[in-house]
C-alpha cells in the first residue's frame, strides 16, 4: 500500500487508484504536448503558405482612389503599411514572431485581427462562441438521442419492414453533405413556404434580451440550420447504432436473458443499452469537439453569427491571427474531448479499468 502525508493525517492509496493516478498524469502530459504541437504546426504552415494579411488591405486603399502617385498619399500609404506590419510582428524574424505569439498564447492572448479591430480575438471569439455552441451543441445532442434510440429499437425489430425502410434510409441519406439538407430547407420553408427565415441569428427589429419575443426568435431562426445539422447526424447515428444492436443480440448472454423470461423491457434497459452506450458515448464525445467543423459551411450558408462565419469572413480578408486562433480552439476541443474520455472510461467500462 501507499500512503500520501498531510499533516497529521495520513490518505492510504489501493495499488489500483496509484495506476490511475499515474495513467492519468501521463495522459494530461501528452494532451499538453500535443496541444503545443498541433498549435506550432498550424502556426507554422499559416506562416509559410504565403498569406498576407497586409496585401488585401494595400489593394483596397488604392483601389480606393486614395493613393496616388504623388506627394502625401504614397507617405501616408507607407506609414500605413508599416503600422499594421508592427501590429502583427510581421517586421521581426521569423523565429521572434513565433515564440512572441506561443508567449501570448500561454496568457489567453492570440494576437491582433483586422476583423475584429479594434476589439481583441479573444473578446470577439467569446462573444461569437455561445452562437456556434447553442446552435450546434444542441442538434448534436438532440441528433444523438434520437438516433441512438431509434437505432436501438429498429435493431431489436430487424428483419421488420420498418427495419428495412429506416436503415436503407439511413444507409442513402447519412453521407449527404450538411449544406444539401440545409439549400433544400431554405428553399421549401424560407422562400416557397415562408414560414422560416433563411438568414441571421435573430430578427433585426426585435430587441435583444431575456424577453418573448427575441427567444422566439432565435429560436425560428435557428430551426433551420439546426435540423439541417440534426437530420444528417441523427442518420448516422441511427445506422450505427443499429449494427451494434444486431451484434448485441447475437450474444449468449442475450440468449441466455431471453431463456430466464425477461421482458423486453428490461432486456434493453439492461443489456442492450448498457452495451451500446460505451462505443457512442466515445463517438458522441468526439461528436461535440468537432462541431466546429459542422460550423463552416452551415454558418456561412444560413448567415448565423457563430465561430463559423467568423472564420469564413477571416479567410476571405486574409485574417490569419483569427483564422489560426479559431482553428487552434477546434484541435484544442477536440484534443481536450478525447483525453476526457480516456480519463472517464474507466469509470464507465470495468473491462478498462483492470
Amino acid at each position: 500500500m501507499n500512503a500520501l502525508n498531510f499533516g497529521m493525517s495520513r490518505i492510504t492509496l489501493s495499488p489500483g487508484t496509484k495506476r490511475y493516478m499515474l495513467f492519468a498524469v501521463r495522459r494530461i502530459v501528452i494532451f499538453v504536448i500535443q496541444v503545443f504541437a498541433v498549435i506550432s504546426i498550424i502556426w507554422w504552415l499559416f506562416r509559410l503558405s504565403g498569406i498576407n494579411p497586409i496585401a488585401l488591405y494595400i489593394q483596397q486603399y488604392m483601389q480606393s482612389g486614395m493613393a496616388t502617385a504623388t506627394g502625401i498619399e504614397l507617405m501616408k500609404m507607407k506609414e500605413y503599411v508599416k503600422g499594421l506590419e508592427a501590429m502583427y510582428g510581421l517586421n521581426q524574424p521569423i523565429w521572434i514572431q513565433y515564440l512572441k505569439f506561443m508567449w501570448q498564447i500561454l496568457h489567453g492572448n492570440f494576437g491582433p485581427s483586422i476583423i475584429s479591430n479594434p476589439y481583441p480575438i479573444q473578446a470577439y471569439i467569446t462573444w461569437r462562441l455561445p452562437w456556434t455552441i447553442g446552435l450546434l451543441g444542441i442538434a448534436t445532442a438532440i441528433s444523438w438521442v434520437v438516433g441512438v434510440f431509434l437505432g436501438v429499437f429498429v435493431g431489436w425489430r430487424r428483419g421488420t419492414k420498418l427495419d428495412a425502410a429506416l436503415t436503407y434510409l439511413a444507409v442513402a441519406f447519412s453521407q449527404v453533405p450538411y449544406y444539401i439538407i440545409a439549400i433544400i430547407g431554405i428553399l421549401v420553408f424560407a422562400y416557397m413556404l415562408g414560414v422560416l427565415p433563411a438568414y441571421g441569428g435573430a430578427g433585426a427589429t426585435v430587441k435583444p434580451g431575456f424577453n418573448l419575443p427575441y427567444i422566439i426568435s432565435l429560436i425560428r431562426h435557428a430551426i433551420l440550420p439546426g435540423t439541417s445539422l440534426a437530420i444528417i447526424s441523427t442518420l448516422g447515428w441511427l445506422l450505427s447504432t443499429r449494427f451494434l444492436t444486431v451484434g448485441i443480440l447475437g450474444e449468449d448472454f442475450m440468449l441466455f436473458a431471453e431463456a430466464k423470461g425477461l421482458t423486453t423491457v428490461r432486456m434493453i434497459n439492461r443489456y442492450v443499452l448498457k452495451n451500446v452506450m460505451l462505443p457512442q458515448v466515445t463517438g458522441l464525445g468526439i461528436a461535440i469537439a468537432g462541431i466546429f467543423s459542422g460550423a463552416l459551411i452551415v454558418e456561412a450558408i444560413f448567415g448565423y453569427p457563430g465561430i463559423g462565419s467568423v472564420l469564413s469572413s477571416a479567410l476571405g480578408a486574409q485574417d490569419f491571427q483569427m483564422a489560426q486562433a479559431i482553428i487552434d480552439i477546434a484541435a484544442t476541443a477536440t484534443l481536450a474531448a478525447t483525453t476526457i474520455l480516456d480519463l472517464i472510461y474507466p469509470f464507465i467500462d470495468p473491462r478498462v479499468r483492470y
